[in-house]
């Protein structure tokens, strides 16, 4: 019997057709110029997003749009000339204004609130950053989990349909039961079902992939590369130190002092508002400066005081922004160590129990073909050997997921290398560098 069910073997025999170099009577013809391909690891899953992102480009191009309003108020405390130029039978100057913006204090207020804006854009650029490449290792860990559980499935869908084939054959001698059969094909009709429910998944996930990372070329293949987050020292940290160290380096805290700044002086613009205007003018006779006269414009509108009341309440939401901010991350950082603790115990468990499961199936398996456990006793340890593979995937699917969490909220590893717009922090001596030197996306930045 041994012999006989040996020689059915098992289905699923993918047969893979190269041609190369093939003689067809005009000379030998090259072989098809390979598909390029993408290999994602958390290295240049980073490198390719910075680059390539377009939710990233478009926070650079809205970091762009405060640079130029910055430069626009800037410009707007420039003092200005205004000629009003009479002829006579020889060229006189009757009149000169000299506009005097920068002696309104909107106007500077104004302007700082800009410079303000561009420091909170500039952080959120970052944060950008940094989210789109925590997301994207979330989706590189699913698909890599989700792929391991397909050559299970083929496995035991392999072993099933040969157990179904003997039968079959058996059955159509008139020495075997037809229901063993469908029994056994309707076990591996299932784990071909699941495996290429599997590979559904991870097809979805990689063009998901494909999308965050902007490959155009639809003949790209992605390749994933077995990857494995190392421990960090934060893990064996107690939750209070973990919530201190969190919102020391949270980009997001800085965020909301350049919205407090911001507010602050948007606040004092509005305070001022109903100065409207300055001027020094001086008339002219015969050629000669006579007179110099200044002034001042105000304009008083029913609409101050509610908009300074709006000024107020907005820097209200800003610092109350502040303290939820706080809570989130305390919550965030707690839940990642508690998660963090949890998987490893899984890890530990689930790796055990699928070697475990792994043995016995694969003794069963050869007591099965000696008669000596029922077709029952097999699919029950196919069973839990699915189980624990499966729970073993997900366990180590956990910590990673976890460990993503710790390494963006710390800003360590993978994340180190994504620095934050140093614009601000420029030399003097470089204050016409441009925006795209010193806050260029891409690796270097």
């Amino acid at each position: 019997m041994t012999k006989i069910f040996r020689s059915v073997g098992i289905a699923l025999v993918i047969m893979v057709g190269q041609v190369a170099f093939a003689d067809n009577g005009n000379g030998p013809v090259p072989a098809a110029t390979a598909a390029p391909q993408f290999n994602v690891n958390p290295t240049t899953l980073r490198q390719r997003l910075l680059e390539s992102n377009l939710s990233i480009v478009q926070e650079y191009n809205q970091l762009n749009i405060s640079k130029h309003k910055v430069e626009f108020a800037r410009a707007s405390l420039l003092p200005g000339v205004s000629l009003n130029v009479q002829t006579f039978s020889s060229f006189g100057l009757s009149e000169i204004q000299y506009l005097l913006p920068f002696l309104v204090p909107t106007n500077w207020f104004n302007y700082s609130a800009s410079k303000h804006q561009l420091d909170a854009d500039k952080i959120s650029y970052y944060i950008v950053e940094l989210n789109v490449y925590s997301s994207a290792l979330g989706v590189y860990f699913n698909t890599l989990a989700d792929s391991q559980a397909e050559p299970l499935y083929e496995r035991l869908a392999q072993d099933f349909q040969g157990i179904a084939n003997y039968y079959k054959i058996q059955a159509l001698k008139g020495s075997g039961d037809m229901k063993e059969y469908l029994a056994a094909d309707g076990v591996a009709k299932n784990n071909i079902g699941y495996a290429l429910g599997v590979q559904g998944a991870v097809m979805a996930e990689q063009e998901t992939l494909r999308s965050m990372l902007n490959i155009l070329d639809a003949n790209t293949k992605i390749v994933l590369d077995p990857f494995i987050l190392p421990a960090s020292e934060f893990e064996n940290m107690d939750h209070f130190a973990a919530d201190l160290q969190a919102n020391k380096v949270a980009p997001e805290h800085a965020q909301v002092k350049a919205l407090l700044a911001e507010g602050t002086a948007n606040e004092w613009g509005t305070i001022f508002s109903f100065i409207t205007g300055a001027q020094l003018s001086g008339s002219s006779s015969n050629g000669g400066l006579s007179n110099l006269a200044g002034g001042i414009g105000i304009t008083l509108t029913p609409n101050l005081v509610p908009n300074i009341k709006l000024s107020k309440d907005n820097i209200t939401v800003v610092r109350t922004q502040d303290d939820v901010l706080t809570n989130g991350l305390n919550q965030t950082v707690n839940t990642a160590l508690d998660n963090l603790t949890i998987a490893k115990q899984q890890q530990v468990a689930a790796a055990q129990a699928e070697a475990d499961a792994n043995t016995v199936y694969n003794i069963d398996k050869l007591r099965y073909l000696k008669s000596q456990i029922t077709f029952t006793d097999l699919k029950s340890d196919a069973n839990s050997l699915t189980l624990s593979t499966i729970q073993r995937i997900r366990a180590d699917q956990n910590l990673n997921l976890a460990r993503v969490t710790m390494e963006r909220t710390f800003l360590i590893d993978q994340f180190a290398n994504i620095q934050p717009c140093k614009m601000g922090n420029a030399p003097k001596k470089k204050s016409g560098v441009h925006l795209d030197d010193l806050c260029k996306p891409g690796p270097g930045h």
